[in-house]
């Protein structure tokens, strides 16, 4: 009977802090500052039906869509610090985006560990690392022109 109390008190304290480190570990792009905006870049926010220019600190937030015209660019901030760098004629919804290049980002850097170090691209999307200046980042898809800055 002792046996069986203690266990029950284990799994009461045990279970829940390993559940939430495991929630922790989830990256997750709900929401991003907008702080370097460059040309014609509007926001249609989930709750509006009209688009409005978007302005630099502006929090976008995962269901708001972006509007990003031809030879325009933006620099989204996340909380983890990350920074992804969309250019050129885009439309997109936040949390779509970031989880889709994430992904990306996150095959790669598993590509690149089972092959001993080496670059690849064999998941899909051309992988090539850009240097601009002191700015380096990794560029997932060349002809779309959105990557994550370092």
């Amino acid at each position: 009977m002792k046996k069986l109390l203690v266990l029950i008190l284990m799994g009461t304290f045990i279970l829940p802090f390993s559940a939430h480190a495991k929630k922790s570990k989830v990256k997750t792009y709900k929401k991003a500052k907008a702080f370097l905006i460059k040309g014609d870049v509007k926001i249609k926010k989930a709750n509006s039906t009209k688009w409005k220019v978007l302005k630099m600190n502006t929090i976008i937030k995962k269901k708001d869509k972006i509007k990003v015209a031809k030879d325009s660019y933006i620099k989204l901030k996340f909380r983890d610090k990350s920074i992804l760098v969309v250019r050129g004629e885009k439309k997109f919804q936040l949390q779509k985006l970031a989880s889709q290049m994430a992904l990306k980002r996150d095959k790669k850097k598993l590509l690149k560990k089972l092959k001993g170090g080496k670059e690849s691209s064999e998941f899909g999307a051309t992988a090539v690392a850009g240097v601009r200046g002191n700015k380096v980042g990794d560029v997932l898809n060349n002809s779309d022109n959105i990557f994550w800055e370092k």
